[in-house]
């Protein structure tokens, strides 16, 4: 729905004022006295105000009732509606798509309005869409199953692809994995080198996670053995540490 042309500015609250050509054409307006909750007569916090392009414009959106888009006395005369924030999901988005735009129609400048009226395609019906997240290529994954088919095969059952390795020693190849891509970029090695390293980190990486999503919990790293105690004192007892020491004697004077 992006317009061009548009700059933000903001009221004395910090309301957003979207403008074309310096021209308000939708506003964020602070609480005022006449446009309040009839039930409880408590101003309204999120009133926004659309222009339209004629008064005609305005009776059509205002006279609805089935419309969240009102207006109140200190507009009459003004081209513009008022609508609260939280309603504005009663509103399809093309509808809503269609209100913005003319909002802006009738604030932008006949040649920049033209111009835009020259390209213009119909409103979308649904929002945009929000970017995918981003996915591994194919490509990078077909590179990580190789080493790792690699490193099986020259290794054997002492391979990290191994469910049986132990987490004590797959961490120690993956610090070392990790620490070549450091180097190679320390090194300012070229992109083919470091994109090399980090296959080989990510081979290992991931098969450690296949480990772990099909083992029992065997092999498990501790950071210490699972049948020594806790780290203890040893030593005299802690009171006796604090019992002040013997003085010792002066020696004579010669």
């Amino acid at each position: 729905m992006g317009m061009p042309h548009v700059k933000v500015e903001h009221g004395g609250g910090e309301n957003p004022v979207y403008q074309v050509g310096g021209k308000s054409f939708v506003f964020f307006r602070a609480p005022r006295p006449d446009a309040v909750d009839p039930s409880t007569g408590e101003r309204y916090q999120d009133v926004i105000i659309f222009w339209v392009g004629s008064e005609a414009d305005k009776q059509a959106l205002v006279g609805d009732t089935a419309s969240p888009f009102f207006t109140t006395p200190h507009f009459d005369g003004h081209l513009s509606v008022l609508v609260q924030a939280s309603r504005l999901a009663e509103l399809p988005y093309a509808e809503l798509a269609e209100v913005v735009q003319d909002a802006w129609l009738a604030r932008a400048s006949p040649r920049r309005a033209a111009a835009w009226l020259a390209t213009a395609t119909a409103p979308p019906t649904t929002p945009p869409s929000a970017p995918s997240a981003p996915v591994i290529s194919a490509e990078i994954v077909a590179e990580v199953e190789a080493e790792v088919a690699r490193a099986h095969a020259k290794h054997g059952a002492r391979s990290i692809l191994n469910p049986a390795m132990p987490d004590a020693v797959r961490l120690p190849v993956l610090v070392e994995e990790v620490g070549e891509v450091a180097k190679a970029m320390l090194e300012n090695a070229d992109p083919a080198e470091l994109r090399a390293e980090l296959i080989q980190v990510a081979a290992v990486a991931l098969t450690w996670l296949e480990a772990l999503r099909t083992s029992d919990g065997a092999g498990r790293l501790r950071y210490r053995p699972a049948n020594k105690p806790p780290y203890q004192e040893t030593g005299p007892p802690r009171d006796q540490l604090t019992q002040p020491r013997p003085r010792r004697r002066s020696r004579p004077a010669l």
